[in-house]
């Protein structure tokens, strides 16, 4: 669990086994810490947690960081940042 400064809200590496037939994925997601079932999946990713990289970092209380994976291994990402989101993401894949 990645707290922001003021320690108002949570983003969570969960993984999901759907299954023989798909491989583990990894779901990076944020909520309130007192609203945790209310939540938004800002990254998902191929692997399992133990074998997969990432780095998430709070840049503000409302702002996060999805940085450090490997392009590749990209499931599906929060596109867009509206107005009422819990805070904006920022999504970079290694160089």
């Amino acid at each position: 669990m990645f707290l922001s400064p003021d320690k108002d809200k949570q983003a969570v590496g969960s993984v999901i086994n759907c299954g023989a037939t798909t491989n583990f994925e990894t779901l990076i997601s944020i909520s309130r810490v007192a609203q945790p079932i209310e939540k938004t999946i800002l990254l998902s990713l191929d692997g399992h947690p133990s074998n997969t990289s990432y780095k998430v970092t709070w840049t503000s209380n409302n702002d996060i960081e999805l940085t450090d994976f490997e392009f590749a291994k990209l499931l599906s990402f929060h596109s867009r940042n509206t107005v009422g989101d819990i805070a904006k993401s920022h999504i970079h894949p290694k160089n």
